[in-house]
């Protein structure tokens, strides 16, 4: 699982609590941080203490030492946090076919003088531009050549 971070300063001073001691009021400031943050569906991790360099006077620096607050929460975009739900069976319509006319062998011995019934013709094929070269020679290779001519493996 991938995770995103947040990072936060610690409180510095205390809350206002009457009566409560200088401990009990800095929890009182964490304690605020961190349920504000797992409001947001933060999860807490640690505390870290990480130097800070920043400037003292006009041309000095110093090394300042600050606490920070880590949080996680797992990353939208995880896979692994995806919940698959059942979809609902789709609903069935009945739709009735009707089943297409055979030519049967009976019917040519009732009148030896008939034609059996020619089989249904196909659609003409349309002129091929430059543009499908790749689907001509897809066609070509699982349905033969379109011109009718002999196939570029050689014939049968």
């Amino acid at each position: 699982m991938r995770y995103e971070y947040r990072i936060v300063p610690a409180p510095e001073k205390g809350e206002k609590l009457k009566g409560a001691s200088a401990e009990a009021r800095f929890a009182a400031a964490v304690e605020r941080v961190l349920n504000d943050m797992a409001a947001r569906g933060w999860e807490y991790q640690r505390t870290d203490t990480l130097p800070a360099t920043e400037r003292a006077g006009l041309t000095g620096a110093e090394t300042v030492w600050r606490n920070l607050l880590v949080f996680r929460r797992p990353r939208a975009a995880d896979a692994s946090v995806f919940q698959p739900r059942l979809l609902e069976p789709p609903q069935t319509a009945s739709v009735t076919v009707s089943a297409p006319q055979l030519w049967r062998v009976e019917d040519t011995h009732a009148d030896p003088e008939a034609e059996p019934p020619a089989p249904p013709a196909r659609p003409p094929r349309t002129p091929v531009g430059p543009r499908d070269a790749a689907d001509v020679a897809l066609r070509t290779a699982l349905t033969g050549p379109m011109d009718g001519g002999s196939s570029p493996e050689g014939s049968a």
